[in-house]
């Protein structure tokens, strides 16, 4: 055999599987947006498999496996003898990247999704805040006051900001020392992303932001929870005003 031929063919093995993995994760997406801005409502059937295959105009079997992928994510009940179900919003897993993408990209869901989050904060983040103030070992306390001058070294980078933002609440709920609530921050993380991305929109948001930083981190390293667990909720809630005024020019232009 000639070896452009075993080239040829090797390339084809090769691309093979990654064609049918970017096929399925198609089909994900497509069907995953539809559910989530309701073209596909809680409690209603998908279209039969031929069907939907048709009207998406893919292949049966890529089908199933992307209906899998959403099973998976806690959108769709495939264990219905009814056909296979759309599950409502309280079931979905909102810690999963894709439907948090999802869920942003619909204006109705991205506010209360917000809403919600900034609720979850004002919950967890000044009780870590304030266990961090009597808690935090010095090493804690000066790595929380480096992550201060990470992120403003990190003006005017958007990844780097948010990836030192990140950093900042993770080692809040640490050094709080509490094996919960250092979970709770860890599994928060992909949410404060997708929260931290669309607060950015306004300008000079982070910037403004920093000082409120920086006072959580003087009061837990003074070791002073009542400070600390006061120094967060003003995070929060500028937080919640930055992502107000992002939302309220969504819905303005939406209308437009």
């Amino acid at each position: 055999m000639p070896l452009s031929e075993t080239k040829k063919k090797t390339a084809t093995r090769r691309s093979g599987p990654n064609r049918g993995s970017n096929r399925v994760r198609g089909i994900v997406d497509v069907l995953g947006r539809k559910i989530v801005d309701g073209t596909y409502p809680p409690g209603e059937t998908l279209p039969i498999e031929p069907d939907l295959a048709e009207d998406l105009g893919v292949g049966r079997t890529a089908l199933r496996e992307a209906i899998k992928v959403l099973s998976g994510k806690n959108l769709l009940d495939t264990g219905g003898r009814s056909g296979t179900k759309i599950l409502s919003p309280g079931s979905w897993n909102i810690l999963d990247p894709d439907v948090i993408q999802w869920s942003m990209a619909s204006t109705e869901h991205a506010e209360s999704f917000l809403a919600d989050l900034t609720e979850t904060r004002r919950v967890i983040e000044p009780a870590a805040a304030a266990l961090a103030a009597e808690r935090a070992t010095r090493r804690e306390a000066a790595e929380l006051l480096a992550t201060i001058e990470d992120m403003e070294a990190a003006i005017g980078d958007r990844e780097q900001s948010l990836a030192a933002d990140l950093e900042f609440h993770r080692l809040l709920t640490t050094a709080s020392h509490n094996s919960i609530l250092a979970h709770f921050g860890n599994a928060l993380a992909t949410l404060l992303r997708a929260d931290f991305e669309i607060a950015m929109e306004r300008q000079d948001a982070y910037e403004d932001n920093l000082q409120l930083h920086a006072d959580v981190a003087e009061a837990v390293v003074d070791g002073k929870p009542a400070e600390a667990r006061s120094a967060v909720l003003r995070l929060i809630d500028e937080n919640r005003k930055d992502l107000g005024a992002v939302m309220s020019g969504h819905t303005a232009k939406a209308k437009k």
